[in-house]
């Protein structure tokens, strides 16, 4: 029989732990609008499927009056490379990307629900309430190993299943892990955050250019030729490219792609 603490509490209001990025302030949103996302109780609405969880809440304030060549809205990308987790912002109504949802799009995502908070994203129902906490990788790492733990030995831990951890303020100091500055033919490098499992490269700035893409088509040819432990699949996009890893695999997957191309002298 398994412990009475290993069973969660099927309630009405939800305390969810995500990572910020890949997109956030002030780049595209106003710092206001990540304060009001954590601070608001969102609704789920009835118009919610398996391919995803819309929320119902506050408008945010963009830091943008449109979203330049990718479309009128504020919330326009030229394109998104989702993570399974998105909170993914269509115009000014955040939806959750659950499994089944879209996998490429072209709208913001200012943060990621971490890959040992998804179970919760399942029991949700219309009427629900959610309020989102921000995590650390770190943190989310801890979560996933203590996660795999009570599966493994069906004990409960002692914070309980469901429990969230504490934020930390650099939970939300920014979305973007690292950057490398263009150089010569080189384009601009950004990578950021995009959950506990994914990183997202993007390359050059937020216009369409064919040599970017190409670049991008290189970049996973040669990834596919001599791959690096704990990155399992690649997803192009126009100017960026996702990667799935494996968390706990390293401390920052960023650090082992960096490394990976500058000791292949490949033309960042």
């Amino acid at each position: 029989m398994l412990e009475p603490q290993l069973v969660p509490t099927y309630g009405s209001r939800w305390h969810i732990g995500v990572l910020y990025g890949p997109h956030g302030a002030p780049d595209f949103l106003d710092p206001s609008a990540i304060e009001m996302f954590f601070s608001t109780d969102w609704q789920v609405h009835y118009n919610s499927n398996r391919l995803g969880i819309r929320l119902v809440g506050p408008k945010p304030v963009w830091a943008r009056t449109d979203g330049g060549e990718a479309g009128l809205h504020p919330s326009n990308v030229h394109d998104c490379e989702y993570a399974i987790g998105s909170i993914n912002f269509s115009g000014d109504t955040p939806i959750i990307l659950t499994r089944d949802g879209p996998s490429l799009g072209g709208f913001v995502c200012p943060v990621t629900i971490a890959k040992a908070e998804l179970w919760k994203v399942g029991q949700v129902k219309p009427g629900d309430t959610i309020r989102f906490h921000p995590l650390t990788y770190d943190q989310a790492v801890i979560l996933q190993l203590r996660q795999n733990e009570a599966i493994d030995t069906l004990r409960a831990p002692a914070e309980g299943i469901a429990s969230v951890p504490v934020a930390q303020p650099a939970a939300l100091i920014t979305p973007v892990v690292a950057r490398q500055p263009a150089q010569a033919h080189h384009p601009l490098i950004t990578y950021r955050q995009a959950g506990d499992s994914y990183l997202l490269l993007e390359y050059g700035d937020t216009v369409l250019d064919i040599a970017v893409r190409l670049r991008i088509h290189v970049l996973m040819d040669a990834l596919k030729a001599d791959p690096i432990d704990g990155v399992h699949e690649l997803s192009p996009g126009c100017a960026r490219c996702r990667c799935v890893t494996t968390a706990c695999v390293f401390a920052r997957p960023i650090w082992s792609i960096d490394c990976w191309l500058w000791s292949r002298g490949f033309p960042m």
